[in-house]
């Protein structure tokens, strides 16, 4: 059955920086040779086709990318491929004056190096040698100049476009009223997505990729709040990317972490409320074969957007529904973590010829519907499954770092309430020995666990950061661990999705830090909580999006209903009634 269309929607820099990957890994899909096979992604559910200049047939994706007007680079709004089109009868249609408030961002190095690739010439450089300022600058792909969503806010001179650098963009609250501000100018909902929507035949739902630490993370909650208004019967799949946060001890410093950490929170709780499925995400530590620089936004997302990608191409080759119905199917558990490992260990380094009696037995029990698993293959996959600890990285874990200062080392997994995981590898031999390593990791028993593969390995374009030490061009393990490797072309992945009761620590120290807040010394405002959003203090019972002081006893209620759902107890030390809470408050 043909998959469905997917809506795609990003926002702010570190999202975006994602989704420039993701949309980079899409691209490489695409074959145009003349014996070019079936392909294995369905393009049409992320892609949609057009009439572009003169006439000529356009594919770009179906997204919308949200940011500051800054952040877009030398991104034209006027994308060559609409320039004699469509969009020269908008230009027509303006009467009034043009002023250019900024100065011309010129062409990234990168465009450049398409046009030669186009030409059939090798690439000469990689971004690492040159300067990645903005996500625009190592993009693959043309987007829309409709997906282009510069955010703006009014101002008493009308309607300005923030500018990243000069205007700041900070707390959750800001970024919540901006949103309503420009859907009410813009009519963002009604013009853009639903454009997408409306070009889609079976639209199946949005993805959703989102800053977590700054005012994109408000922004991004009133927008899943229209959307599920508008669009309530499809899935929303939404990842929240928490940043790092500078470490001074300077009075703005402070005040950024202290905001941050707010903000992670509420992306937390709103989020959740209106996502069909919400995954946190902050970057990790390194490995002994990936090694970026995780201050680096172009590649710290190219880590986390490798595992998105990976994670969620089962929903571009079958159902976006159908997994999230699967991961949330006790309908009390919306938070996902994502892990997996790239990499993928050699989990069958030696290959055998296949073994008559072996495979008389199994056809023998096959036949009866039962099945066989000979003592030496059963010893290979445990071994190969200790392989995958070894190695196996969660993407998710690390977003309580935001809000909390100390957190214990990553404990044994649980075992998880449901599981989807997609392994790749462009090598077919590799399905049975990287499906049996998995079985033994958590049992493959259909509907709760799922453990897929696809031979198509994750593909590492020209576009995507060198940060591999010890591979091959391929992506295998080399025996010289010490050398790095800048040729590597393509990376067997492995990526899961669960709702398991690891989450319970990060959702209970979020807790604990809205009880903190509340019954600490500082005034709301310090975290970024008010009608003015980073200015004043929050004294009014119901200022601002998020409702003063009474909205994060709210805000804390939602998130021990979520503890108790994924296991967790009432935490008899502090205050439970409103009365108690009103006791304990500190007037600010």
């Amino acid at each position: 059955m043909r998959a469905r269309e997917i809506v795609h929607l990003s926002f702010g820099g570190a999202a975006n920086h994602a989704a420039t990957h993701f949309w980079n890994a899409q691209e490489s899909y695409f074959e145009y040779g003349t014996q070019a096979q079936a392909p294995i992604v369905e393009h049409d559910v992320s892609f949609r086709e057009g009439l572009g200049a003169g006439g000529a047939a356009t594919y770009t994706p179906r997204a919308l990318l949200f940011d500051v007007r800054s952040a877009f680079g030398a991104l034209r709004w006027h994308s060559s491929l609409y320039d004699a089109g469509e969009m020269e009868e908008e230009r027509e249609a303006w009467q009034g004056d043009v002023v250019h408030s900024h100065d011309a961002v010129m062409p990234s190095w990168y465009a450049a190096q398409l046009a030669e690739e186009d030409a059939g010439h090798t690439p000469t450089d990689k971004p690492q040698g040159r300067a990645i300022a903005y996500w625009s600058d190592y993009a693959r792909v043309q987007f829309h100049p409709r997906s282009l969503v510069p955010v703006s806010a009014l101002s008493l001179y009308g309607s300005t476009y923030l500018n990243g650098p000069h205007t700041p963009f900070d707390t959750f609250e800001q970024g919540f009223s901006v949103a309503q501000s420009m859907e009410g100018s813009d009519a963002v909902l009604d013009e853009n997505v639903r454009w997408l929507a409306e070009d889609s035949d079976r639209m199946q739902g949005f993805q959703i990729v989102t800053d977590a630490s700054d005012a994109f993370s408000g922004f991004a909650a009133a927008y899943l709040g229209m959307l599920q208004e508008e669009y309530g019967k499809v899935d929303r799949l939404a990842f929240a990317i928490a940043q790092e946060t500078p470490q001074g001890e300077g009075p703005r410093d402070v005040y950024l972490r202290r905001v941050a950490a707010m903000n992670g929170v509420l992306t937390l709780a709103m989020l959740s409320e209106s996502a069909s499925l919400l995954v946190p995400l902050r970057t990790h530590a390194s490995t002994a074969h990936v090694r970026p620089e995780y201050t680096n936004p172009y590649e710290s997302s190219a880590v986390l957007s490798t595992y998105m990608e990976t994670a969620t191409l089962q929903t571009r080759t079958e159902s976006l529904g159908n997994m999230v119905a699967a991961l949330n199917w006790r309908r009390d558990t919306p938070f996902a973590q994502l892990a997996g490992c790239f990499p993928t260990p050699l989990l069958a380094p030696v290959r055998k010829k296949p073994d008559v009696a072996d495979a008389l037995l199994q056809a023998l029990f096959a036949a009866k519907n039962t099945s066989y698993e000979a003592p030496q293959h059963a010893a290979a996959a445990a071994q190969a499954a200790q392989s995958l600890a070894h190695v196996w990285t969660d993407a998710s874990f690390a977003y309580a770092d935001a809000y909390t200062a100390k957190r214990s080392a990553p404990r044994v997994l649980s075992t998880p309430y449901a599981e989807r995981t997609m392994a790749r590898d462009a090598d077919a031999m590799a399905e049975k020995p990287t499906l049996a390593a998995l079985g033994k990791r958590n049992p493959a028993n259909a509907p709760i666990y799922v453990h897929n593969f696809t031979p198509l390995a994750y593909p590492i374009s020209s576009a995507y950061p060198q940060y591999f030490y010890g591979l091959t061009s391929d992506g295998r393990p080399n025996v010289n661990a010490t050398e790095k490797f800048t040729q590597v072309n393509s990376m067997p992945t492995i990526a899961s999705l669960r709702t398991t009761p690891d989450t319970l620590p990060l959702l209970e120290e979020a807790r604990k830090f809205v009880c903190r807040v509340l019954t600490g010394h500082e005034p709301l405002s310090m975290f970024g909580l008010g009608a003015s959003g980073n200015a004043r203090a929050a004294n009014e019972e119901s200022e601002g999006s998020v409702g003063g002081r009474d909205g994060l006893v709210e805000i804390r209620e939602t998130l021990e209903n979520w503890c108790e759902a994924y296991g967790g107890v009432a935490d008899e030390e502090t205050p439970g009634s409103d009365e108690e809470w009103e006791a304990q408050a500190w007037d600010v």
